[in-house]
């Protein structure tokens, strides 16, 4: 593993556990106090906690990056997407850049260990299903979320700066025809990603 890569396997791995535990944290807070007095001891508790436990995993993950378990890798696919989700306020083509992540990720992998050329086509299949399931299921919520709130249509309508009124049919038609292209795009990305990665990491090798 090169340098570059055990520097960007650090930010990932050694960002979740303080945001992770931070969150919960707070989200505690919120159940039980809703004191605002003390909503940052609740905070920085939640960060300790998260450094201790990211001090003590994060070098073993780094090490492990390209034997980690499939579970593993899917729960910090998932985190990343809600965090980027939330980030965009739930604007889902920031989202694509999980994609690129993953293909980026599993590309590396490949090439490191040096999967035989049948193995590589289905983990190339498997990566980009996960991942546009992933995209299917944030284009529904933001679906529901759309169709859900009532001035929606005045929202898009600003949002795109136009001047004539945006029906409920064009509404439909945006989730239809940009979800088709989230959906899509999500899976060719991950495919392209993980392709090129391969044949830049296999240059090197050479």
């Amino acid at each position: 593993m090169n340098r570059t890569d055990k520097l960007l396997f650090g930010l990932v791995f050694g960002s979740v556990f303080p945001i992770l535990f931070a969150f919960l944290a707070v989200t505690l807070w919120f159940v039980i106090s809703k004191n605002e007095s003390i909503v940052l001891y609740y905070l920085a508790f939640g960060l300790l906690i998260g450094m201790v436990t990211n001090r003590a995993t994060q070098q073993g993950l780094i090490d492990r990056a390209y034997d980690l378990p499939d579970l593993i890798l899917a729960f910090f696919y998932v985190f990343y997407n809600v965090g980027i989700y939330g980030m965009f306020m739930g604007f889902p083509v920031f989202n694509l850049i999980t994609g690129v992540a993953a293909g980026y990720y599993f590309g590396k992998r490949i090439v490191y260990k040096n999967v035989p050329e049948d193995q590589q086509r289905a983990i190339i299949r498997k990566v980009s299903r996960f991942t546009t399931w992933g995209m299917v299921v944030i284009c529904v919520l933001t679906a529901l979320m759309a169709l859900n709130e009532e001035t929606i249509g005045l929202e898009v309508q600003g949002m795109l700066r136009l001047e004539t009124e945006v029906t409920q049919g064009m509404i439909y038609a945006i989730i239809l025809v940009g979800g088709t292209l989230l959906v899509v795009g999500q899976n060719l990305l991950t495919r392209f990603t993980i392709q090129k990665t391969m044949q830049a990491a296999r240059r090197k090798r050479a």
